[in-house]
């Protein structure tokens, strides 16, 4: 006869509730993704912020214990990157971003550069003594360079003066 009757229009309602159910339940689904997303985004900025605030109390614990050091100290890759101005006969502000070359007097230069290398080549400790006049007197320096990097060492530059001074006079004691 071609005239519907109610079970085709129950039929037609079920398939609408059956895809508004679906719509829903994708809706749904979307807003707990959406909750958990958020939620997770909130423990990691969490995670983030604990964790810079740990970085930033060790790294000042570590500048504490640089700072507390008499020795001068730089970050070297044949270049001079960084320097803490602790002994006035190097010069480590002034050297900072320039060539080792430029930065020393040529005979030091030379001597940095090969001890540079070596250190890199060994990976271990190298170290060597130097003399330098500073305001009319005579400064003895002990220079160890430690590999840091594959292409960077640590200089560590000390005073040794009263301690050399201390060796040459008997039963001098060394401050």
């Amino acid at each position: 006869d071609g005239t519907a009757g109610p079970s085709d229009d129950l039929s037609g309602e079920l398939e609408v509730i059956g895809v508004a159910s679906r719509i829903a339940g994708v809706a749904i689904e979307r807003t707990q993704l959406a909750a958990a997303i958020q939620s997770a985004h909130a423990a990691l900025e969490a995670r983030v912020e604990e964790r810079t605030q740990a970085l930033i109390a060790v790294n000042a614990q570590f500048r504490a214990l640089l700072d507390a050091l008499p020795d001068l100290l730089l970050r070297i890759d044949l270049e001079v990157k960084a320097g803490k101005e602790s002994l006035p006969i190097m010069l480590a502000r002034e050297s900072a971003g320039r060539s080792i070359d430029e930065a020393l007097p040529a005979d030091l230069a030379t001597r940095c550069r090969r001890g540079l290398a070596q250190a890199l080549a060994s990976r271990e400790v190298e170290f060597f003594e130097f003399e330098a006049v500073h305001e009319g007197m005579v400064r003895a320096c002990e220079v160890r360079i430690v590999p840091s990097g594959t292409d960077e060492v640590l200089a560590i530059i000390r005073d040794i003066s009263d301690r050399r001074r201390a060796a040459i006079r008997p039963g001098a004691r060394i401050p």
